[in-house]
């Protein structure tokens, strides 16, 4: 095999060729466990956490090997190969651990990369005699922890996670694992279930690393990344100075452009991931410095009884003077009604939709002239101005408390120029929801009532305008379609 130059191939062609395998000769109901990261997001996590040549990297799930190999490559560039160096990489470097057979496979990646292989061992990463062996052993973790296992009883009560007082998750334990591994002030990146940071009842275990790290990233990867093994939503958290600092502001980056479309098949061009990759390596702190393109919101952190508050910083000029929401408008959340229980009449039926009426009522809660936010569902966050009277359901109402000071439909227009930072405050995997406390801070720029009647006064010729050309385009269209038709016409 040596004049196959193997390793200056950009892909990790052992991996793939399992992975290959694996699609052959499984299927949806028996898929060995085995979950593969795609290699472009391998490079994207090593080259943000960039080890350095002296310091061991640890994968407790290495599965092929990837994130191995690719740190392994990632060292080795950036060194002059003395004997003593290659000894280092061979020997002292990379390490992994993997529970099936495919551990092999993975030290057959280190072999023709260089070796490194006898770092790799057959084992249960979650044992705890393994956990004890290896303990704070590591500069850096770099893994895709494996999801949503179904753990004993057992396994899982040998894991005693510091604040976390119920039971331990699967996914927790799975998390607890990695992060046990890294020395004190050691990095770490990892990917794991959306649900696991985000959900408001699962995201303790986010609060234990915010406590004990200093959290730099989440990114938030689009569905299908590990197609055709898991269509789970996944992020990536990236943390540093595990033991010596606690995370009292991080960032929020959602990926839309991974370099794939949803068949697997390459998009040429920049990607997001290189995007991020070149503003967080240049320490630009600021998100409104990143590309337009991409969204990053920096959240800061707040404990909170028995739980944890993470609030997304809105985008605001540093010279626009702002208010928050809350002291100048009323913000009321809706009376929930079903179809079954709503009396049918003239009022229409405001609930989680993005600007569709699901059903309407005989009685209205909330008079003419409100704005109404959606609070759950797919358009949690939808932006909605009503002229007549509405029955709030599932959604929030808000009006301003002194039309002298601040108009309402002012302060619609802003909730409106906002939409897509209000979508991005969505909480829950399962069902999104936005909540009222996700508003109140939101920034209304200070304008006088004359400033905001004449910004009033041009959108609502904006909007006349507009009208009228959509009427005229339908005209049109329906002049044309009905010559179109004459022709068919005996």
């Amino acid at each position: 095999m040596n004049p196959l130059q193997l390793t200056s191939i950009d892909e990790d062609i052992k991996g793939l060729a399992f992975e290959q395998f694996i699609q052959q000769t499984t299927d949806t109901q028996n898929d060995l466990g085995e979950y593969f990261t795609p290699r472009h997001i391998v490079r994207f996590m090593v080259r943000l956490l960039d080890p350095q040549y002296g310091e061991k990297i640890y994968d407790p799930y290495c599965g092929t090997g990837g994130f191995l190999t690719e740190s392994f490559k990632h060292i080795s560039q950036g060194c002059k190969l003395t004997h003593e160096v290659s000894e280092t990489l061979q020997r002292n470097t990379v390490f992994g651990g993997e529970i099936t057979t495919t551990a092999r496979i993975a030290k057959m990646n280190m072999i023709l990369f260089g070796d490194g292989h006898s770092g790799v061992v057959q084992q249960d990463s979650l044992d705890l005699t393994v956990r004890k062996r290896d303990k704070e052993k590591f500069d850096n973790v770099l893994t895709n922890i494996s999801f949503s296992q179904d753990l004993s009883e057992n396994v899982l009560g040998t894991f005693d996670i510091p604040d976390i007082t119920a039971d331990v998750t699967a996914d927790e334990a799975c998390c607890e694992s990695a992060f046990d591994r890294i020395k004190v002030g050691g990095k770490m990146a990892m990917v794991v279930p959306e649900g696991l940071l985000f959900n408001k009842k699962t995201n303790r275990y986010l609060a234990r690393l915010l406590k004990n790290s200093r959290v730099h990233l989440i990114v938030r990867l689009p569905s299908g990344v590990f197609n055709p093994y898991t269509g789970a939503k996944t992020a990536i958290i990236f943390l540093t100075d595990k033991g010596t600092a606690t995370t009292d502001k991080f960032y929020i980056v959602k990926v839309k452009n991974h370099g794939f479309d949803t068949r697997r098949k390459p998009i040429h061009g920049t990607t997001d991931l290189d995007k991020i990759l070149w503003w967080y390596t240049k320490n630009v702190k600021d998100p409104l410095s990143l590309p337009v393109d991409v969204d990053a919101f920096q959240i800061s952190v707040s404990p909170e009884s028995g739980g944890l508050e993470l609030h997304a910083d809105w985008k605001v000029s540093n010279d626009t003077q702002t208010i928050a929401l809350s002291e100048v408008t009323k913000i009321e959340n809706g009376v929930s009604i079903t179809k079954r229980e709503a009396v049918h009449g003239d009022y229409p039926v405001i609930a989680g939709g993005g600007g569709t009426v699901p059903y309407y009522h005989h009685e209205f809660n909330r008079e003419a002239n409100v704005i109404t936010v959606s609070k759950s569902g797919a358009n949690a966050g939808y932006v909605w101005w009503h002229d007549s009277p509405i029955w709030s359901s599932d959604s929030l109402a808000i009006r301003s408390l002194d039309e002298s000071r601040y108009l309402t439909k002012y302060i619609y227009l802003c909730l409106k120029q906002k939409e897509t930072e209000i979508y991005e405050r969505q909480q829950g995997t399962g069902q999104a929801h936005v909540y009222e406390k996700h508003l109140r801070d939101f920034p209304i720029p200070v304008l006088s009532l004359e400033q905001q009647a004449t910004l009033l006064a041009d959108y609502q010729k904006l909007e006349l305008n507009c009208r009228r050309l959509n009427l005229a385009f339908e005209e049109e269209r329906e002049r044309v379609l009905g010559e179109i038709e004459n022709l068919y016409s005996t």
